[in-house]
């Protein structure tokens, strides 16, 4: 999983007005899918065992507008706020990919799903979207705080141009040649169209907390859910100077 992303905001009084740039290549696989590639990676497959394949894939390059508003409010004599954000996205490039199968007896079946942008003119590609972010910030007494964000709760993207893709896929499937000798060759059969597609984006949940351990440093820890899996970032933020920070964090 990777994520590039440069955002700027402007503010003022409880608006904020933001611009992201941003590129991300996020990859999931089964266990199955793991141990299929270490065994392979070793060139140490076993010929008689079974792997079960469900790998999913994600790249996007996209731009995002967004303009929000903060409500703040108090919980039992603790200050809070909300902040609710609507996204406008140019994604300009996009692959989105499942594949799902078996893998036993040294042989591979399975279904691939793509929708990609990739090999389109730069002209017929660039895909709109909206979305919606909320998030609760609070306190829990004098050091300990915390959050709940929620990015693209409710999303939607429309392609003007995009590619779909259907196939089923298999390896080493033997079939005989023209002679009569039989030969393990790779064997992918499908449907592949250009069309006008839209479809919903996944939402993805972050909690957080934070301890307060002197007036300029707190421990962080963030638990955050984007399908199919949890991610868990533990961390320190520091305080520099008035309105900077830094603060690192490692993840599980």
């Amino acid at each position: 999983m990777s994520r590039n992303e440069r955002r700027t905001t402007i503010s003022y009084r409880r608006w904020e007005l933001s611009l992201l740039e941003g590129a991300s290549d996020v990859y999931y696989g089964s266990t199955g899918t793991a141990q299929l590639y270490l065994d392979a990676k070793a060139n140490a497959i076993n010929p008689q065992g079974f792997y079960n394949v469900n790998v999913s894939m994600s790249r996007s390059r996209l731009k995002a507008w967004s303009i929000s508003h903060i409500v703040p409010f108090k919980w039992n004599g603790q200050k809070g706020y909300i902040q609710v954000a609507v996204d406008y996205v140019r994604v300009h490039r996009f692959q989105q990919g499942n594949l799902v199968g078996q893998m036993r007896n040294n042989q591979f079946q399975g279904t691939l799903l793509l929708r990609s942008t990739r090999g389109m003119r730069s002209g017929s590609v660039l895909g709109h979207g909206v979305s919606l972010d909320i998030a609760v910030i609070a306190s829990v007494g004098k050091r300990l705080h915390f959050g709940i964000w929620g990015e693209d709760i409710i999303g939607r993207v429309w392609w003007q141009r995009i590619r779909d893709i259907r196939a089923r896929v298999a390896t080493n499937t033997i079939e005989p040649d023209a002679d009569g000798f039989l030969h393990a060759v790779p064997f992918l059969s499908g449907s592949e169209r250009e069309r006008e597609m839209s479809f919903k984006v996944a939402p993805r949940w972050t909690l957080g907390c934070a301890w307060r351990v002197s007036e300029r440093g707190s421990c962080l820890l963030f638990l955050s859910r984007e399908l199919p899996k949890w991610e868990v970032r533990l961390g320190y933020n520091r305080k520099v100077n008035r309105g900077r920070s830094w603060w690192f964090a490692i993840r599980f």
